[in-house]
């Protein structure tokens, strides 16, 4: 019998940590989660000259240490051993509609969430989950805040582990389960390949769902932009942007290049102002901080800096955003043209702020 341990080493003040698996976790995350390597969207995996480690670029949260239990095959390691952040309970309804997002903490930084039409009640209402990658975590939190024991839908926004890792086991436990995926990125278990500009409503809700394809971080990343039907046309709508739009940031480049990354930003500039934006992680602080460096006299993104900070010493989320308001801090959505994105982009990657 085997013990696994992970731990994590801070490398900076802001993001950039490692996580150390041994070789035999490794095997069994990967057989896990259905995907070739494990990344996270600010950085890729990296091997150590110590035979038998593999180090794994994190991002964000305090230094600590775990030790898993110890497991004689791979379906029994228990996955939610790896979260380590907690976020207060954060619900957000969306003003004149229907729409309501309900934010749980994965992993950590991660954020997964619930949409719901609130114009529906009982046991026939839509759950969607939103890249719920832990299922046990996530049942858990759908319970405890919900009085629900599982989603109806799921919409995943790309193929990382930590996005698209619990669709296998969900699909499992709920036979019927409706899984929405780009099909072009390998989304584990998906019933309903989509593409970009498709449209759909979820069951007999009133969620009309619109794809909006994003590749870069991954060659079929989605954001899905979703509205209430019956709502006035000036009610606001939002948009899960997965690893593609962050709050002040966005996620690297692994499968693509600046020109698509301007290409996505312009898609998702393109949207209402006042849609809400919900991302994949909980990067606001560093990609603030790094943004102040880009544009020094922007007093926007100064004071949203600060009132991130505020939020995460209350240890409050610092989600939603809007697309008029990462229009005024995000120097990625600012970006003019490919060049500068590549740049800034290098640049970030480089920062240690």
């Amino acid at each position: 019998m085997r013990f696994l341990c992970l731990s994590w080493i801070p490398a900076t003040r802001h993001e950039h940590r490692f996580v150390t698996l041994s070789s035999q976790c490794n095997r069994v995350l990967r057989s896990r989660y259905h995907h070739s390597a494990l990344v996270c969207c600010e950085q890729r995996p990296v091997a150590l000259a110590r035979p038998g480690r593999h180090v794994f670029p994190e991002c964000g949260g305090k230094p600590s240490e775990a030790v898993l239990r110890p497991t004689r095959r791979a379906s029994s390691l228990p996955i939610s051993m790896l979260n380590t952040w907690k976020v207060a309970d954060t619900s957000v309804r969306i003003p004149g509609t229907c729409l309501r997002v309900e934010a749980f903490p994965l992993f950590q930084d991660n954020y997964s969430y619930v949409l719901l039409d609130e114009s529906q009640h009982g046991p026939s209402r839509v759950i969607v989950a939103v890249d719920p990658a832990d299922p046990d975590t996530f049942l858990e939190q759908l319970h405890a805040r919900l009085a629900v024991r599982q989603p109806t839908h799921v919409l995943t926004t790309h193929k990382h582990w930590d996005h698209a890792g619990g669709n296998s086991e969900l699909a499992r436990r709920f036979p019927g389960l409706v899984i929405y995926g780009s099909a072009t990125d390998e989304i584990p278990a998906c019933t309903v390949p989509v593409h970009d500009g498709d449209e759909f409503r979820i069951a007999q809700s009133r969620l009309q769902v619109k794809v909006l394809a994003t590749p870069c971080h991954t060659r079929g990343h989605v954001c899905y932009y979703v509205r209430d039907t019956e709502a006035p046309r000036d009610a606001p709508g939002l948009v899960f942007t997965g690893d593609t739009l962050f709050i002040g940031g966005c996620g690297r480049f692994f499968e693509g290049t600046g020109a698509h990354m301007l290409q996505a930003m312009q898609k998702l500039k393109a949207l209402p102002p006042e849609t809400y934006v919900f991302c994949g992680h909980e990067y606001t602080v560093a990609n603030l901080a790094f943004a102040l460096t880009v544009e020094p006299n922007n007093e926007s993104i100064r004071n949203k800096l600060k009132e991130a900070e505020r939020l995460r010493a209350e240890n409050k989320a610092t989600i939603p955003s809007t697309v008029g308001g990462e229009q005024q801090w995000n120097v990625f959505l600012r970006a003019a043209d490919a060049q500068w994105m590549t740049e800034l982009r290098e640049r970030k990657n480089r920062f240690r702020g």
